[in-house]
C-alpha cells in the first residue's frame, strides 16, 4: 500500500567511511564498521543485542560510545574494558510501518573512528571493528556572513522508517565553526543549524563515498528572528478557546509554540521574516492549522473537532490502469521482457538497506516466480556511479534484467509513480498496470487479481 510504505521526513548528511555488513539470526560473530547512535526502551517486545567492538588493531575498544537505530531516545552506553557491550532494542521503535531490525552503531570521538552494522531480524550478536571515520565542518554565520557564537548543530541518523538523533548537539567556536567527528560513511544524515535570537538552517547531505576523512560544508546563514507574531484561537461558534496549544515552525523558522490566555489570544517574539505554518488545539481535541507570515499579529485560528491533517508530501499519481512506462530507452530487449506476459518491475536504491532485502527475498523467489509466468525487471534509482552500479550488478548476478534510471534520482522514481523505495508494480498480459505500492508478501494475492 502507498500510505503504508510512506515514510515522511528529514534526511541526512553525506559520510564516508564506515564498511558495512550483514547479520542473520543467530550469527556470533560477525565482522563490520563504521557509525552513528540511537537508544531504546524495555518491553515485552525488547530484545538484548550484545556484542564486542574492537579498534583497527583488532584489540578491543573501552569506553567507545554503541547505540541503536531507530529510536525514541539519545541513550548510548560506553563499551567496558574489554570493548563488551549490551544493549536493549525495541521492535515498537520502528513504528507500525517498516523494518523492525536495528542498526548498531559504536563511535570513538577521541580518535576519530567509528562502525556501523544493519542487523537482519532476530540476530542478536554483533561485532564492530571501527575504521577512520568522516569528520564534519562549517561554520555559522548571520545573513551578513559574522560569526554566530551562540550557536549549535544537531546532527540527525536516517534509520527507516524514522529518524533520530545522533549524539548530542555541537557548539560553535569564538569563530562560529564547529566540527562533528566520528561518523560512518555511505549513509544519508541531516545537519540543524540553529542559534537563540535567530532562525535555523536544516541541510541535507546525500550518502556517499568521500575519498578524504574531512567534508567541508559550504557555511551556514541564519536568518535574523526579529519578528512578532500574533492572533486568536476561536472555536466553531467563534467563541475565544483558552489555553490552547499553538505551534510555530517553517523552513528557516525557529519551532516554537505559545498558550493562549483566556481570551484566547497568543503571541510570540523573535521569529523571522517569511511564511510560518501554524497549528492549534485545544484540551477538548479541537485542531486546525494555517499559514502566515512573520510580523502577523492579527491572525484568526478557528479549530474544529473535526480533525484534519493534510498530507506532507503532494500524492504521486497512481499507474494502476495505465500502462507501463515505455521499457525500450532502458535497454530491455524483447526477449528479456516479452509481450505476452505480466511483468514485475521492482524499483530499488541498491544502497538502501530495505531494497538489499527486497533483492535478496526476490532471488529466493525467482523459480517460483519464473513458474508463475511473471517476468521480473529491477530498476535501479539510487544515485551509485555508472561504474559502481556495473560492479554492484556483477557481484550480484541476480537471475533477471537489471538496469539503472538515468538522471535525477528523483525525478526518475516520480516517473515511474514510485512511494517509498522498494516499489512494486505489477502489470497485466497487455503491461498494463494492475497493482503498485505493494510488498512481495502480497504478491501472490495481486497475482491472483491479475488472473494469471
Amino acid at each position: 500500500m502507498r500510505t503504508k510504505r510512506a515514510l515522511g521526513v528529514i534526511v541526512g548528511l553525506a559520510l564516508g567511511l564506515a564498511s558495512t555488513s550483514s547479520a542473520e539470526g543467530g550469527d556470533t560473530d560477525i565482522p563490520v564498521q563504521p557509525g552513528a547512535s540511537g537508544a531504546l526502551v524495555a518491553s515485552s517486545s525488547s530484545i538484548k543485542i550484545s556484542g564486542t567492538v574492537t579498534g583497527p588493531d583488532d584489540q578491543p575498544a573501552p569506553q567507545v560510545r554503541v547505540s541503536l537505530f531507530p529510536s525514541f531516545s539519545q541513550a548510548e552506553k560506553q563499551t567496558d574494558g574489554q570493548g563488551h557491550f549490551t544493549l536493549t532494542f525495541d521492535s515498537r521503535q520502528a513504528g507500525s510501518v517498516g523494518a523492525a531490525a536495528p542498526i548498531v552503531v559504536a563511535r570513538d570521538l577521541m580518535r576519530n573512528l567509528a562502525a556501523m552494522l544493519d542487523l537482519e531480524e532476530g540476530a542478536t550478536n554483533a561485532n564492530l571493528r571501527l575504521e577512520p571515520a568522516l569528520t564534519l565542518a562549517s561554520r555559522i554565520t548571520d545573513a551578513d556572513g559574522n560569526a554566530l557564537t551562540n550557536s549549535q548543530v544537531q546532527l540527525w541518523f536516517q534509520a527507516e522508517p524514522r529518524v533520530s538523533k545522533l549524539g548530542a548537539a555541537v557548539h560553535t567556536d569564538a569563530k562560529g565553526g564547529f566540527e562533528i567527528k566520528a561518523l560512518p560513511r555511505g549513509r544519508q544524515y541531516t545537519v540543524n543549524a540553529s542559534a537563540k535570537g535567530f532562525g535555523q538552517e536544516r541541510r541535507i547531505v546525500p550518502a556517499s563515498d568521500t575519498a578524504t576523512n574531512r567534508l567541508e560544508l559550504e557555511p551556514f546563514q541564519l536568518a535574523r528572528a526579529d519578528r512578532r507574531i500574533g492572533g486568536v484561537v476561536l472555536d466553531e461558534d467563534d467563541k475565544p478557546v483558552a489555553r490552547a496549544s499553538v505551534y510555530f515552525s517553517g523552513d528557516n523558522q525557529p519551532n516554537l509554540n505559545a498558550l493562549t490566555d483566556a481570551n484566547g489570544q497568543f503571541s510570540i517574539d523573535k521569529v523571522c521574516i517569511g511564511p510560518i505554518h501554524l497549528s492549534a488545539n485545544s484540551r477538548n481535541g479541537g485542531y486546525a492549522n494555517v499559514m502566515a507570515e512573520g510580523g502577523d499579529t492579527n491572525i484568526v485560528i478557528r479549530i474544529t473537532s473535526r480533525r484534519i491533517v493534510s498530507r506532507a508530501e503532494p500524492r504521486i499519481a497512481s499507474f494502476v490502469g495505465k500502462p507501463l512506462p515505455n521499457l525500450a530507452p532502458l535497454g530491455l530487449t524483447a526477449a528479456e521482457v516479452p509481450t505476452d506476459q505480466p511483468v514485475l518491475a521492482v524499483l530499488i536504491d541498491a544502497e538502501q538497506r530495505p531494497s538489499r532485502r527486497a533483492l535478496r527475498l526476490l532471488g529466493e523467489q525467482a523459480a517460483a516466480i519464473k513458474e508463475k509466468g511473471i517476468i521480473v525487471i529491477v530498476l535501479h534509482t539510487g544515485t551509485m556511479a555508472d561504474d559502481e552500479f556495473k560492479i554492484w550488478k556483477k557481484e550480484n548476478a541476480l537471475p533477471f534484467p537489471i538496469v539503472s534510471l538515468n538522471g535525477d534520482a528523483e525525478k526518475a522514481r516520480n516517473a515511474w509513480g514510485a512511494g517509498a523505495l522498494p516499489w512494486l508494480i505489477l502489470t497485466d498480459k497487455a503491461h498494463r498496470v494492475t497493482a503498485e505500492g505493494f510488498s512481495l508478501e502480497e504478491l501472490d494475492s495481486h497475482i491472483k487479481d491479475t488472473g494469471k
